[in-house]
């Protein structure tokens, strides 16, 4: 093949490649845009090994006719869509009994209409001339400059408000995908219910999978399964697991490839790991390993923490939390070191105020100080989060515990009643909010300031015509950034910079 008729191929594979993963149906949400898509995609695959493309790759005279022209068949035109960068539709259609360059002509006008990054043309071929001289007749220079920054695909923070329009989002919003999502959460839910019972778990949890309700229901249907199936020819060696809190993690894989089930139970924080990729004779040889000795056990670690905690209150004045990176074990072991170290000052009534006046809240706070207590690797110096929270590390000793509280408790403080009051505000603006636009629910998700959380309400409160399409969903507010979308609960979720 001579290097002209190489050029072309690739060309045509670029342009092909481009157009065909704008317009695949899984981009998509919409059944109908989804069928009609699907159809595209296949008619446009078919064309394409026609002879005339074939012939067109290699520069030769398109002497066969192709079959979509000798069929004159009335589905020829096939209607497709491509989204904008705006997170809008261009809407428009192809002839698929038109000849080679009709059909490219079309491709990359609608690649160039959602801001492509369009392949150069071959040298000499009529598209470029086209192309060319029909922008110069239709615009002037100053249109042509506008035209090459609105559909520049550089990567750069300028204003393409993708996926953050939400008259669009409302506007291409199917019932039948809320229904079908609020459906599967209620099914997930009664799934983990009957696991709940059934086993007698304290608590069932699946969130840190990311799965959808569907996936988590079918995972419980297998664990009530496991359940029916062996429960009588190979009992469990307890009766009921509780205190124990199920959790469904994929970090708990590694305990699977090491084959060890003992290892699946957390003593300290009385967690069952299971890992969803297990079989079901691995689960049941987890299950198994639970035995009444090992639960006796929880239960002393748990009563243990409970103790050490009232002992930290009732010398400090505040409340110790464990933090999402701490493990239970650093957590019983900072609990227990610390505990101690205060034992003697418990008794000690004059010290035991002295120290409380300094670290904690007035008697007229809410909430006492909080303490949280994170893994030493991410927390290796005491700070005050916007909460108003103390972190400290799981390795810090008792003196660096007490000077943190000394000298950051006056800025836990003032950061824990501005956080109290926009707190309220808050919930004001929420009320209002489920008051005049009829929302079910309404909530923050992610990482979103209270200043934007409120200013977010109170446009949708003040935007009427986008704020009555939203009478009886949920309603989530995230950070900026993001794309409006469908939560897995069915619930409308959306940046609060929406446009």
């Amino acid at each position: 093949m001579s290097r002209s008729n190489t050029v072309r191929s690739v060309y045509m594979a670029r342009v092909r490649r481009a157009f065909l993963l704008r317009v695949h149906p899984d981009r998509f949400r919409s059944p109908s845009i989804r069928s009609q898509q699907a159809r595209l995609v296949q008619a446009l695959s078919n064309r394409m090994n026609q002879s005339d493309f074939t012939a067109w790759q290699q520069q030769q005279q398109e002497s066969v006719t192709p079959t979509f022209l000798l069929n004159q068949d009335d589905n020829t035109t096939y209607p497709f869509v491509l989204e904008k960068r705006d997170g809008s539709f261009f809407r428009t259609e192809l002839q698929m009994n038109a000849s080679v360059d009709v059909i490219l002509s079309t491709i990359l006008h609608g690649l160039k209409q959602v801001g492509a990054l369009l392949p150069d043309p071959p040298k000499g071929h009529p598209i470029r001339k086209t192309t060319t001289t029909t922008t110069r007749r239709n615009t002037t220079p100053l249109h042509e400059t506008m035209e090459s920054h609105t559909y520049n695909n550089h990567p750069s923070p300028s204003f393409h408000p993708k996926g953050r329009s939400l008259s669009d989002f409302l506007s291409n919003l199917q019932p039948n995908e809320i229904s079908t999502r609020r459906n599967s959460r209620i099914d997930a839910q009664a799934a983990a219910l009957a696991v709940r019972r059934l086993y007698r778990f304290q608590a069932v949890d699946a969130t840190s999978l990311g799965w959808s309700s569907a996936w988590v229901a079918t995972l419980f249907r297998r664990l009530l399964d496991l359940h029916h199936y062996h429960h009588h020819s190979q009992p469990f060696k307890v009766h009921s697991f509780y205190p124990i809190r199920l959790v469904f993690s994929n970090a708990a894989a590694k305990v699977s490839i090491l084959q060890r089930p003992d290892h699946a139970l957390d003593v300290y924080g009385g967690v069952l790991r299971l890992s969803p990729a297990s079989t079901s004779m691995q689960w049941l040889e987890a299950l198994a390993s639970v035995t009444s000795e090992r639960i006796e056990e929880i239960q002393y670690h748990q009563s243990q923490m409970l103790a050490y905690s009232k002992t930290i209150h009732s010398v400090l004045g505040v409340k110790v939390k464990k933090g999402h990176s701490c493990s239970n074990v650093e957590y019983f072991s900072f609990l227990e070191r610390l505990s101690h170290q205060l034992l003697p000052l418990e008794n000690d009534v004059s010290r035991s105020t002295t120290l409380q006046l300094s670290t904690s809240f007035p008697h007229f706070s809410k909430t006492p100080m909080v303490m949280m207590i994170e893994a030493s690797t991410l927390c290796r110096r005491p700070i005050v989060t916007t909460e108003g929270q103390l972190r400290l590390g799981a390795a810090m000793n008792t003196t660096t515990v007490l000077r943190a509280m000394t000298e950051l408790s006056p800025v836990a403080r003032q950061r824990r009643d501005e956080h109290e009051v926009f707190r309220e505000q808050q919930k004001e603006w929420i009320q209002q909010a489920q008051y005049q636009l009829g929302l079910q629910h309404v909530y923050a998700t992610g990482t979103v300031s209270f200043t934007d959380f409120n200013t977010s309400l109170e446009r949708l409160i003040v935007n009427g015509q986008v704020g009555q399409h939203l009478a009886g969903h949920s309603l989530g507010i995230t950070g900026a950034d993001r794309f409006c979308h469908l939560a897995d609960d069915g619930s409308l979720v959306i940046p609060h910079n929406w446009v």
